[in-house]
């Protein structure tokens, strides 16, 4: 490889974007957009569409992950033996989740070479298994540490919630550096797990620029429409969306709400509610 160029690898749930409307996805392929020449972006994922149309360097990840899927299908039946002590199954679970990903950075290796910089999310502690392969400095993407986010979609009391969020102040603590959207979300991090923090930088999460003509702009004889692009959940705010536009809806009986998103309900006194059950139940 050309020491003079950066070569940045990074973990993506999926791509291309197109795809995947995933955040984490958009972030990279918005953030690697913005690239100069002396930065080369490498993409590593285990779900790529065929119809991969990127101009980036892509890394199948599932040449290097799939063939163990019917070991592990057949280890995990063997695991739910109810009669298997829980230290055992929990040094299975460890192991297999370190060699998971013992695959994906020998897949990365294999595939890239010598890549300068590994890009991974925070989600349950994915860096700490790629730092002790060593050899490539790992950067945490601070996406959304579990710790905010389980609390605020009630999840905060289930099983795993703790685990998760110990695993992923373990692989930030562990990382060579991190970056996080917002200097919030970052001291949250600091205050929450007591570390300093010192190799963190806030990167805010990038969008494409969009020319003036294509800009949006007001029109007051065009139908007043509220557009909300996300998921119908507590974690994106479905439900406070719906309220909102109740009290807009109540003296503007114009206005119309459209809702782009997948429908995975919301908790509310612990019953779940799709979207059409929550306008039945608390929108008139």
């Amino acid at each position: 490889m050309n020491k003079n160029i950066l070569y940045v690898c990074y973990i993506s749930p999926g791509w291309p974007l197109s795809a995947f409307p995933n955040g984490i996805v958009t972030y990279i392929q918005n953030i690697v957009s913005g690239f100069d020449s002396i930065v080369i972006p490498i993409i590593a994922t285990n779900k790529l569409c065929s119809e991969n149309l990127s101009n980036y360097k892509i890394i199948d990840l599932t040449d290097f992950i799939g063939n163990r899927k019917v070991f592990l299908r057949v280890c995990n039946k063997i695991f739910r033996v109810k009669l298997i002590p829980k230290n055992i199954k929990d040094w299975y679970k460890d192991c297999q989740v370190k060699n998971y990903y013992t695959a994906i950075f020998k897949g990365i290796n294999t595939v890239a070479g010598n890549v300068d910089i590994l890009e991974v999310e925070e989600s349950f502690g994915k860096a700490k298994y790629l730092v002790r392969e060593g050899g490539i400095p790992i950067i945490t993407r601070l996406h959304g540490p579990w710790f905010i986010h389980g609390p605020i979609m009630n999840l905060d009391t289930e099983n795993g919630y703790s685990a998760r969020v110990e695993a992923e102040g373990e692989a930030i603590r562990l990382s060579d550096g991190v970056t996080a959207p917002s200097l919030d979300v970052l001291n949250r991090v600091r205050e929450f797990y007591g570390i300093s923090l010192s190799n963190a930088q806030v990167i805010p999460n990038p969008v494409p620029a969009v020319l003036q003509e294509n800009q949006w702009q007001y029109k007051a004889d065009e139908k007043q429409t509220i557009l909300v692009v996300g998921r119908f959940d507590l974690h994106k705010g479905g439900d406070l969306a719906l309220d909102a536009f109740r009290i807009v809806a109540s003296s503007n009986y114009d206005v119309e709400l459209l809702f782009v998103g997948p429908d995975r309900g919301v908790l509310v006194d612990s019953v779940s509610y799709s979207f059409n059950e929550y306008l039945d139940a608390f929108i008139s």
